[in-house]
């Protein structure tokens, strides 16, 4: 079998044992600059990881407080670093550092959880897309079940900002 690979990285065609290859070998031969390159014996070609649930903000108290129930942990970690993502700049170099280091693993794919700030949300898609990443990104949306100054006002808020973050990564990403 066959994989074709365009220079951008993307899988262009596979074809299956069987084929020997032809129908990847043809969709190369259309590229400007194609080359036939052999894995050498005892190496595999894998498909990246697909994370189904990456809550993208805990990225920088990962692996700590593994002693505590879940709403303490919240309370001690979680909360408390999530406030800062509406900081545009502290969500980018988060982000930045988390999608990279996913990828350095081997996730190709993410489904990303942010948080509730919209414009630090906005930053997790498109450090996303700049990575090469396919993602599905979601804003968190939370108007009960947390502190008093990390939550939104109603759920009528929480949904407008929700439809808000939705039309700003369409329009981003051109969609």
């Amino acid at each position: 079998g066959a994989v074709a690979v365009t220079a951008e990285g993307r899988i262009a065609a596979v074809s299956g044992r069987g084929d020997g290859g032809d129908a990847a070998v043809a969709m190369l031969r259309q590229q400007p600059g194609w080359r036939r390159e052999r894995l050498p014996a005892g190496r595999l070609l894998l498909p990246g990881l697909v994370d189904t649930h990456a809550h993208a903000p805990q990225y920088r108290f990962m692996g700590t407080g593994m002693d505590l129930p879940l709403l303490e942990w919240l309370e001690a970690y979680t909360f408390p670093t999530e406030r800062k993502f509406g900081d545009v700049a502290f969500a980018a170099a988060t982000y930045t550092a988390a999608v990279k280091r996913t990828l350095r693993c081997g996730t190709t794919t993410a489904s990303y959880f942010g948080t509730i700030h919209e414009a630090g949300s906005e930053v997790l898609a498109a450090t996303c897309a700049q990575a090469g990443q396919r993602a599905l990104v979601g804003k968190v949306s939370m108007d009960r079940n947390s502190p008093d100054d990390y939550r939104e006002r109603s759920a009528a808020e929480a949904i407008a900002s929700a439809e808000r973050f939705v039309e700003a990564v369409q329009a981003a990403s051109g969609d």
